[in-house]
């Protein structure tokens, strides 16, 4: 939620909101996903997110 519902019904736009820095890890190293060459940031747009099954003790 960008704004509480009473803010939204006065108005609607998006005003004032800074913009957001998304890091994320690249060989190795958290980095600002903006300094991403143009390979990189394709791969991050292209990754999944794996969540482990409740229950699996197949780790440590």
């Amino acid at each position: 939620m960008l704004k509480c519902d009473k803010c939204f019904a006065e108005n609607k736009a998006l005003n004032n909101f800074r913009k957001c820095e998304v890091y994320s890890r690249v060989v190795g190293y958290i980095r600002p996903v903006e300094q991403w060459h143009k390979g990189k940031k394709q791969e991050y747009g292209e990754r999944q997110e794996y969540i482990m099954p409740k229950g699996d003790s197949s780790c440590c």
